[in-house]
């Protein structure tokens, strides 16, 4: 081994390899769309059933027995895709394109966007909140 006395000695003593990807994005979208890739969980739901889903980061979303509805108003029989991107930082806020609620810090509240399907693809009721305000 060659003495770190020095930049040639340093630089025998390397082991390892470095390199720099780049990626050069056209826009904000096109950005965002790379930030979530690989990020989005994928649970399926029993509608008749209390479920409690945990992400990966230990966020938990917790759906009672008949919690979901179609547009119609009529309750879900078939099983229910969920997907799930935990968004824990300001920083994973803006890079998911997300937004939060202007509340009162008592009442400090994160809503989800997105669009509900079951099994089949048809839409379910729109909700989007995480309270019950």
């Amino acid at each position: 081994m060659a003495s770190n006395a020095d930049a040639g000695g340093m630089s025998l003593n390397r082991r390892v390899r470095i390199t720099f990807t780049r990626n050069v994005f056209a826009d904000m979208d096109e950005l965002r769309q790379f930030l979530r890739e690989g990020t989005v969980q994928h649970f399926t739901v029993a509608p008749g059933r209390d479920t409690v889903l945990t992400g990966k980061t230990g966020s938990t979303l917790t759906f009672r027995a008949d919690a979901f509805e179609d547009v119609d108003g009529q309750p879900v029989s078939g099983p229910v895709e969920i997907e799930l991107t935990e968004a824990l930082g300001a920083p994973d806020m803006v890079a998911y394109g997300l937004a939060r609620a202007a509340r009162p810090p008592l009442g400090d509240r994160w809503h989800g966007e997105g669009l509900a399907t079951d099994a089949s693809g048809n839409q379910l009721a729109e909700e989007g909140r995480t309270d019950d305000s």
